[in-house]
Parts: C-alpha cells; sequence; structure tokens
C-alpha cells in the first residue's frame, strides 16, 4: 500500500487530496489527470489515507496509527524470522506532505520501541525499517535520520519550510547554475532532492504540469512500489536500493528536459504487472462518469442543506405559533393562523374574522382613556395597562 500523510488529519478534503495526488504520482487516472491509465480498481497497490478520531484517550495520532494498524500488520500471520519482517515491511510504502512526515517521524520511533519489546536486536530492526520506503515532499523536517529508505522533494524558495539549511541549498543553486539538485544525505543513502520552485507551499504545485520537479517525484514512487509489487512474488526479498533511486533521478530529474516529455517517457515504460489499463475511449467516458458523479454529490449536498433550511423554518414557526398561542387571545390566534393558510375551519369560513382583533382592541382602549384623561401619554397608558 501506499499511505498518504498530510498536515491535517481531522479533515476529510486534505485527507482525500493527499490519496488523490498519491495515486496521480503511481501515474494512476484520476479525475486530475489521465496519467498512465492505470485502472485505481485493478492496480496491486491500495491507497491509503487515515482520519484520526480524538478521544477521551488522549493518543497522539501516530500512536494510533502504529499500534491499530502499522504494528499489527507488520507483525501479521505469526511472523517470526527477520526477513518475514523485512518482506511485510517492503509492503509499506509511504507519502507525506509537509506535517505528515513528522508524524512518520514520530512513528518510526514508536514501532522502534515495539520491535526492541519484542526482542530483535538494533541490527534487526534497523534492517526491518529500511524496508518501508518514504517519499516525503514540502517538508522541513530532516530526514537524515530516518530508518525508513527515504527521498525528500524541497522546494528552497518556500518560506514556511525554511530551515537552518535552506539558505546554503539556495546559495549552492545558484553557484552551480543549476535549477535542482539532488544527493544522499548520510551513509544510510536517504536523498535530498531540492529545487528552484515557485515558492507556493501547496501539494498541487508539486503536481502541477509545468513543475520540474513532478517528473522526479512521479518515478521515484513508481519505482518503490514496483519494488512492492515484485517482493509481493517472489519467495525471498528483494530489498529497495537507493541506487534505483538515484538512476531514476538521473533520467527524471532532468530539468534541462520538459516535464510533459518525461511523464510521457514514464508513463510508455511504467508497468505494475498485469494492472489494467484504460483505452483513450474508455478514459473519455469515465471523465464524463466522474464529471456527473460530482454533480449529483453536490447536487445531494445542496438537497441536504436545503433539507436543513427547511427543518429550522419548521422549527422557527412551529416557535412563533407557540408563542402567539401564549401572548394572543384565542380568537386573534385562530385569526393569524386562518390568515396565514396555517388553519382551515371545519366550516369553510373561520368564525373568529369577524371579530376585532387584539390590535383593535387595544386602539379603542387607547381611545378611551386618552378621552377620560387628556393628560395621559399614551407610553403612560401603556405602563398603567
Amino acid at each position: 500500500f501506499l499511505l498518504c500523510l498530510s498536515e491535517q488529519d481531522d479533515n476529510d478534503k486534505p485527507i482525500y487530496g493527499v490519496i488523490r495526488e498519491g495515486a496521480q504520482a503511481a501515474r494512476v487516472y484520476t479525475t486530475e489527470e489521465d496519467a498512465a491509465l492505470f485502472k485505481v480498481d485493478e492496480m496491486p497497490v491500495v491507497f491509503l489515507g487515515i482520519r484520526v478520531k480524538k478521544d477521551d484517550s488522549k493518543r497522539e495520532n501516530y500512536e494510533e496509527i502504529v499500534d491499530s494498524f502499522l504494528y499489527p500488520f507488520l507483525t501479521q500471520s505469526g511472523r517470526k524470522t527477520v526477513e518475514d519482517l523485512q518482506k511485510q515491511a517492503r509492503k509499506i510504502n509511504l507519502m507525506t506532505y509537509c506535517n505528515g512526515t513528522l508524524t512518520y517521524q514520530n512513528m518510526e520511533e514508536r514501532l522502534e520501541e515495539k520491535l526492541c519489546s519484542d526482542g530483535l536486536s538494533q541490527e534487526d530492526i534497523d534492517s526491518i525499517l529500511s524496508q518501508i520506503s518514504l517519499v516525503a515532499i514540502g517538508t522541513m523536517v530532516n530526514i537524515s535520520n530516518l530508518k525508513a529508505t527515504s527521498v525528500s522533494f524541497v522546494d528552497v524558495n518556500d518560506d514556511e519550510i525554511y530551515d537552518e539549511n535552506t539558505e546554503s541549498l539556495q546559495n549552492l543553486l545558484k553557484e552551480q547554475k543549476q535549477k535542482s539538485i539532488y544527493g544522499t544525505l548520510n551513509p544510510r543513502g536517504n536523498i535530498l532532492y531540492a529545487y528552484d520552485g515557485t515558492g507556493e507551499h501547496d501539494l498541487k504545485e508539486y503536481f502541477s504540469d509545468a513543475a520540474i520537479v513532478k517528473p522526479a517525484v512521479c518515478s521515484v514512487i513508481c519505482t518503490l512500489l514496483k519494488n512492492s509489487v515484485i517482493n509481493e512474488k517472489s519467495d525471498k526479498l528483494i530489498g529497495i536500493s537507493q541506487k534505483d533511486t538515484i538512476a531514476e533521478l538521473n533520467i527524471y530529474g532532468d530539468y534541462k528536459k520538459e516535464p510533459t516529455a518525461l511523464l510521457q517517457q514514464l508513463d510508455s515504460t511504467i508497468s505494475y504487472g498485469s494492472c489494467g489499463k484504460y483505452t483513450q475511449e474508455e478514459a473519455r467516458l469515465q471523465k464524463q462518469i466522474d464529471g456527473l458523479c460530482r454533480k449529483l454529490r453536490e447536487n445531494q449536498e445542496e438537497l441536504k442543506q436545503k433539507e436543513k433550511t427547511a427543518q429550522r423554518y419548521l422549527r422557527e414557526i412551529k416557535e412563533i405559533v407557540n408563542y402567539m398561542g401564549k401572548y394572543s387571545s384565542e380568537d386573534t390566534f385562530y385569526q393569524i393562523l386562518t390568515a396565514a393558510g396555517l388553519y382551515q375551519p371545519a366550516g369553510g369560513r373561520d368564525a373568529t374574522l369577524g371579530k376585532p382583533s387584539d390590535k383593535e382592541i387595544r386602539e379603542q382602549f387607547k381611545k378611551m382613556n386618552s378621552k377620560e384623561n387628556p393628560n395621559i401619554s399614551p407610553t403612560n397608558t401603556q405602563k398603567k395597562m
């Protein structure tokens, strides 16, 4: 699976958005892009997001994810040997955006603690965690110390992820007269890809057609997912290698070539085993269906809002009727209801309509008091009443 984590894990819209971007990076057909036209329902990879609902336990999001999902997945089916755990870990891929990377950092630390409690050596734990892949986008989290095989993509002009290394990266790009640079951060081989982008802090910016980073991100995610799929069918572990990642970046990180041309090249070569693709005609029809489904959801939401408004109006009308009965005479109460069309007398015409209203009676009472006491003002008369 590809677990996609954004900076927000309590809001459906960014959660669904980052899942869609993850599928788009894997070159699956989405509502945003035809990509390589892979059918998501035939993909041997599941695209996941997590919505964390706060409760009285006061547990952090990373604790919930590890304890309820990641650790049980890693250790399922009574897996005992280190290689079993490594192969299971190779099924785990993550794409994080912004503070979603911090969530993974905490997840990894907790997962390491649990594996240590299981009696595994640090060497074995490191070898297991190294088979988890992480692609971190638009983050200021330092990935150099992560045990997962990690690649970080950073726009050096993004002020929201500015840190002590940003200025040196900006200067390095200027000195080398490059639009992008990449390389390993430590002996573990985690990779940083820095580029001269628009500076806009938005995940969609990394997947815009004109972004030089888009082919690089997509090619890396495709490579890592392909390795997961291959491992699923292999009896022995086929470990991931940052050499393969660097090789992909050498091709698809070439900013001198048009991003669209690089993506076309990637789409023509990428394969996930027997995963099917849409034809151009099928994609056209699917796009129409997607548009109709979106319109249907919008109409359903609009209808739901109108129903809520109607229910509110009904509650308000009921309150008005209740207070009318409390503050007016019975005759006036039925006069108002009949005039408003809310009451239909059994005989047809309401007998109270021929009677004076409360307003008329009050006016007559004021006139009578004014004639008897000409020095009394209407205000004082009102108070006296």
